[in-house]
């Protein structure tokens, strides 16, 4: 089992570790992560293994006046780490962080075969049609 905690925005071993896992999804990218919008509705988790941070999980909790959901936004796990539970253990993780704020469905959306089949592992279902749109692309994503 991992030790899964928050990312702790005042400890720079811990923001540079999220960051590291985030550039494993976005090799080159110029971004950095930014621990200041971390929070009770945008909780972030790392997974440790043997005090490495070998996994991140990034959620959104949203209440949009209705009834408020959760979204998982991104889900990191250093390759040579997969296939050992660290990424069910972070998706359980931060469904039950936004569970106990109030969310009462989470939603995740995937783009490889890979992570649909991880997601429905883990026990996520299609709950039906989705359409998207990316901004300045008015066309299919």
């Amino acid at each position: 089992m991992s030790d899964i905690r928050p990312v702790d925005q005042c400890d720079p071993d811990c923001v540079e570790a999220a960051d590291r896992l985030l550039h494993v999804v976005y090799p080159g990218s110029e971004h950095q992560f930014e621990p200041q919008r971390c929070g009770e509705d945008v909780p972030v988790l790392l997974a440790y293994e043997a005090s490495r941070a070998g996994g991140l999980v990034t959620a959104t909790f949203v209440h949009d006046g209705w009834e408020p959901y959760g979204l998982i936004d991104q889900l990191v796990v250093v390759p040579e780490l997969r296939r050992r539970g660290i990424g069910r253990q972070l998706v359980v993780s931060a469904c039950e962080l936004l569970v106990r704020r109030g969310a009462v469905v989470v939603f995740v959306t995937t783009n490889t075969a890979e992570a649909e089949h991880f997601y429905r592992h883990v026990g996520f279902a299609p709950p039906g049609p989705w359409l998207a749109s990316a901004p300045g692309n008015p066309g299919p994503i």
